[in-house]
């Protein structure tokens, strides 16, 4: 379960999965980027698995202005590379676009 991400039916956010307790997940927050208690039986819930691919990915990197019409996802499907401002960024699971955001900001 660590590195999956969810979206939030409420607060329409995402979540990546940072780790797994007995009845706790601790989850990234994509928006604020601090960490959050979420009780397992909520993900079943509250919460739908998003599936890693170049739509949803998009998706969530559009959720952010500065990524708008931004990004080339030419060698994706091929490779998970995309580019951003005439830079490659590898992008192989939830977890690399989690640092990638992080680390454009």
């Amino acid at each position: 379960m660590e590195g999956c991400l969810y979206q939030n039916y409420n607060t329409n956010g995402y979540y990546l999965v940072d780790s797994v307790a007995s009845h706790f997940i601790i989850v990234n927050d994509l928006q604020t980027f601090k960490q959050q208690f979420v009780q397992k039986d909520a993900i079943k819930t509250e919460y739908e698995l998003i599936h890693f691919n170049s739509r949803n990915l998009l998706e969530v990197l559009y959720k952010y202005e500065m990524f708008q019409n931004k990004i080339d996802m030419c060698d994706f499907k091929d490779f998970n590379y995309i580019v951003f401002e005439e830079r490659r960024y590898y992008i192989r699971n939830w977890s690399d676009l989690y640092d990638f955001i992080i680390n454009s900001n």
